[in-house]
């Protein structure tokens, strides 16, 4: 058989040749062919895969997912501590506002005639109230260190408060005007010749009457200091809401509204007399 090949050499190459074209034209065939084996090795690969496939997919997508979910959980804080910040700024500014408002009205208060060339005022921060009797006796941060003593005359932005119980270094204790303790003398700011006596009732109001029973007093009226007593003349007390008249005394009772709020007071002026 060798030496057949040998012998005929260019019929053996053309032979070889057209053997191997006729294998790849088969092999071109079969791969067309739907269902040949090859075909079905590549869909069952395909069938395999696509679960595969589906898994990875869906795990990016989790991924994907899970870093967007942090990245607008990271945006969401830090929108709601923008927020807390610009709400701590508008109660900082509101605070500022009521404090420049508070200010404003102890100013005011030291506009009276009688006081302001007399007395250097002292502004104390309210920092406790007497348990036993609240509003009616509280304590302020300044005592003797500014020149506070006993009886000197305390103030609010809106009107009298009391008057310096007692005093030390750093503190000062106040009696209001609401305590039944406490007797001032007033005049009507509509008529000063108008006269009488208030005193504290029940930790709100003011009890008094006109040293005249035919004086014509009225609800709505305003009632001042006069320069009788500790208090100096011209402050205000407080508004006259009800006109009784006592036939036991015969004379004209009344009952007034402090014009000074204690349950909202956080500053008072004390009045140092300089004389």
């Amino acid at each position: 058989m060798i030496k057949w090949i040998k012998r005929h050499k260019v019929l053996t190459i053309t032979l070889a040749v057209f053997v191997i074209l006729c294998i790849i034209l088969s092999l071109s065939y079969t791969r067309d062919n739907s269902s040949s084996p090859e075909n079905k090795i590549r869909q069952g690969n395909a069938a395999v895969s696509s679960p595969a496939t589906n898994v990875v997919t869906g795990i990016k997508s989790g991924v994907k997912g899970l870093l967007n979910f942090r990245k607008t959980e990271r945006e969401n804080q830090a929108l709601k501590e923008k927020i807390d910040e610009l709400e701590r700024e508008v109660v900082g500014l509101t605070l500022k506002q009521g404090e420049m408002q508070e200010l404003r009205e102890l100013s005011a208060a030291l506009n009276y005639d009688s006081i302001s060339d007399r007395y250097t005022p002292v502004v104390g921060n309210v920092v406790a109230f007497d348990r036993s009797s609240f509003f009616n006796i509280f304590t302020i941060d300044k005592g003797t260190e500014s020149g506070i003593k006993k009886n000197c005359v305390v103030l609010s932005g809106n009107g009298l408060v009391g008057r310096v119980l007692e005093t030390g270094e750093g503190f000062s204790k106040i009696i209001s005007i609401i305590d039944e303790d406490v007797n001032i003398s007033f005049q009507i700011l509509r008529d000063s010749s108008i006269m009488g006596m208030v005193s504290g009732a029940d930790s709100k109001n003011l009890k008094g009457f006109t040293f005249d029973g035919d004086a014509g007093v009225i609800e709505g009226d305003i009632i001042h200091t006069t320069n009788i007593g500790i208090y100096p003349e011209g402050i205000e007390i407080g508004k006259i809401i009800e006109v009784d008249y006592d036939n036991d005394i015969q004379l004209k009772t009344i009952t007034v509204e402090p014009s000074a709020s204690f349950k909202n007071m956080k500053r008072v002026v004390v009045l140092v007399d300089e004389i």
